[in-house]
């Protein structure tokens, strides 16, 4: 399960609107959720919001944090469109936790590939991670040929430009 650390460590802020996506894609548990409002709680010591303090308590039962959450985001006017630019931003800071998490996994590169896919798969195929995917085909302005080297050293190039996606993506994704 993806925890708070996880985005401090990637300096991927967290917001509640983060934790409502994160919450729509079934990613993140209650303990999650009471880390982020205590530490909330405690950045903004003259907040006074039930909704917070209700969230921070440690609720359990899923409809009631899901009613609080919605309250919160109420109160605090935050409306996240569908499809909206703000939302799409949301999702991938945690495709971003999900896929950098795999590198710390003992895969060996095709169980990595593999795993790799899955996020792929579970984040509705978002275009930008096509140039990793094995069977996707290589973008043209790559040098590199498939063709001309072994099997494990393709699924080396692969997770090469896997790396500097997750780069590009961390550099990107700190600013919001």
């Amino acid at each position: 399960m993806i925890a708070l650390t996880d985005f401090k460590e990637n300096t991927i802020p967290v917001s509640w609107k983060t934790i409502y996506i994160g919450r729509k894609l079934n990613l993140i548990n209650s303990n999650f959720i009471e880390d982020f409002a205590t530490q909330y709680l405690i950045e903004h010591y003259k907040l006074d919001n039930i909704n917070i303090i209700e969230l921070a308590y440690g609720l359990k039962d899923d409809f009631e944090i899901n009613d609080r959450l919605e309250k919160l985001l109420k109160e605090l006017n935050i409306k996240i469109e569908e499809n909206s630019p703000e939302r799409e931003i949301e999702k991938r800071k945690w495709r971003f936790i999900k896929l950098q998490s795999l590198l710390y996994k003992n895969y060996c590169n095709s169980e990595l590939i593999d795993a790799i896919e899955n996020v792929y798969c579970d984040f509705d195929h978002p275009s930008e991670m096509n140039e990793f995917l094995i069977y996707m085909p290589p973008a043209f302005d790559d040098e590199y040929s498939f063709d001309n080297h072994s099997v494990e050293e393709n699924l080396a190039h692969i997770i090469q430009r896997f790396r500097n996606f997750l780069v590009k993506e961390q550099l990107e994704l700190s600013q919001y």
